[in-house]
Parts: structure tokens; sequence; C-alpha cells
């Protein structure tokens, strides 16, 4: 949950509700945040475009609000899980998403799992002109939380283009 206050000339402090984020900036007069899926919020002075977030935007990382802009890290690529938990023994699927298609030869990304009890395969090929390939995700113990499998299994920033690949 977001919160804010101080002065709120622009609406910079009036957080959309319910707003739920891991990343947050605040500039002079307009603040951001990054959602958990990848997503940015904008809210507060857009006097300059600062708070027009670019359509299609996601798998931000960081965000960043100056005085009259705004700045984001975007992922080349980054994962989600297809279900809430897993139970002792179970498996899920998890999805690479990667911000561009991939080239000639298709594009392996690396995986790793911040949590000792999440296994997943070293990397995933994504085929050649898809965005997306699918992947296990395995435990050996109960874990419970919220539908985030950035959470847990991520993208390693090391993406390796395959053969014929610009």
């Amino acid at each position: 949950t977001v919160v804010a206050w101080g002065s709120n000339l622009s609406g910079e402090c009036n957080v959309p509700t319910g707003l739920s984020a891991l990343r947050i900036s605040a500039g002079q007069y307009h603040s951001l945040a990054v959602r958990r899926d990848g997503t940015v919020a904008a809210w507060g002075g857009n006097g300059y475009g600062q708070c027009n977030v670019p359509a299609g935007l996601t798998g931000v990382l960081e965000v960043a609000a100056g005085e009259r802009h705004s700045v984001a890290i975007v992922a080349d690529a980054h994962c989600v899980l297809d279900q809430t938990e897993i139970f002792s023994g179970d498996s899920a699927t998890g999805t690479v998403k990667l911000a561009t298609p991939a080239g000639p030869g298709g594009t392996v990304v690396s995986l790793v799992s911040d949590d000792a009890y999440v296994t997943v395969p070293a990397s995933v090929t994504v085929p050649a002109g898809a965005t997306s390939a699918t992947f296990p995700v395995y435990s050996d113990i109960f874990l419970g939380g919220e539908r985030q499998g950035d959470r847990s299994v991520r993208a390693e920033d090391q993406i390796e283009r395959g053969c014929g690949a610009p």
C-alpha cells in the first residue's frame, strides 16, 4: 500500500485508491509507482506529460520522477506464474514474456528462483518470432502468497540471443 503526505498542490499526494506497489518515486509535482504486474501508475501534476504513461508499457523494474519528466527501466523479459499457491509435490506453469519478439534462432532467457523451495529450469527458449514461452515450476513444500510469480521467479538480467539473432 502506498501512503503520501505533505504539499499536495498538484495532487501528487492523491494516491490512487487500492494501489499496491513494489517501487515508488516522487517528483516535484507528480508521483509514480511500479505495480506488482510491472505496469506503472502516475498521478499529480501533468503539465509536461510526465504522468502520461506510454500505452502498453509493461515489465517495468524501476521508475524515477523528475521535476517535469518520468523515466522507467524496463526488463527485456519478466516472469509470471499461473496459480496463487503451490502445494508440496505440485507444480505450476510459469511464463516468460519478452518486450519484443525473439529473433531468428529464438531467445534464451536464464531463470532463477528467489525462493530456495521453488525449482525452475536454468533457462527457457522463446521461439523465433514469439514473445513468450512457458516453463514448469515445482515446490517440495507449501507456498502461500499472492499471485505474483516475479516475487519467486525472475528472469536474469542476462538474455542470450539465439543463433542468427541480431
